[in-house]
C-alpha cells in the first residue's frame, strides 16, 4: 500500500510541476493537467504562494496512505490525462515485449518468472529489496 501511496503523490508531483504556471493562472484542464481548478475554495482567487496551491493540490503519501478508497479514485481519474497517457506509450513502445501487463493491472516478466523467484536465483530473498 505504501508504495502505491509513494507512486501516486510522484506522479502528482510530476504533473504539478509540468502544469504548475497554468494552474497558478487559473488557466489549466482537468484533461491537462489532471487538477480541478476550485477558485471557490480560495475565495474566487488563486493565493499568490505557490506553496499553498502546492500543498492543496499536491497531498502527502501519509494522506494516501490514510485513505486507500480515495487512492483507487484518485488512479482511475488520471490515468486518462494527456502526460500519463504519453508515457505509458512511449514505455510500451521503448520496453516492447519486455514488460507486459497481466489481467490483474500487475506488471510482470516476459521471462513469467515472478520477482520472489528471481531473487532466490540470485541467492537473495526477504521484503528488504
Amino acid at each position: 500500500m505504501h508504495r502505491v501511496a509513494v507512486a501516486l503523490h510522484d506522479r502528482d508531483e510530476s504533473l504539478w510541476l509540468l502544469h504548475r504556471d497554468e494552474i497558478l493562472g487559473g488557466r489549466a484542464e482537468f484533461a491537462s493537467s489532471g487538477f480541478h481548478i476550485d477558485l471557490g475554495y480560495w475565495g474566487g482567487h488563486m493565493p499568490r504562494d505557490p506553496e499553498v496551491v502546492h500543498a492543496y493540490y499536491v497531498h502527502p503519501v501519509d494522506y494516501w496512505v490514510a485513505r486507500p478508497v480515495e487512492i483507487q479514485t484518485r488512479v482511475i481519474e488520471v490515468d486518462h490525462i494527456t502526460e500519463v497517457t504519453r508515457v505509458r506509450e512511449i514505455q510500451v513502445r521503448h520496453e516492447g515485449t519486455r514488460v507486459r501487463e497481466n489481467r490483474d493491472n500487475r506488471s510482470e516478466c516476459a521471462g513469467g518468472a515472478a520477482p520472489r523467484v528471481r531473487r532466490a536465483r540470485y541467492g537473495r530473498t526477504g521484503s528488504g529489496w
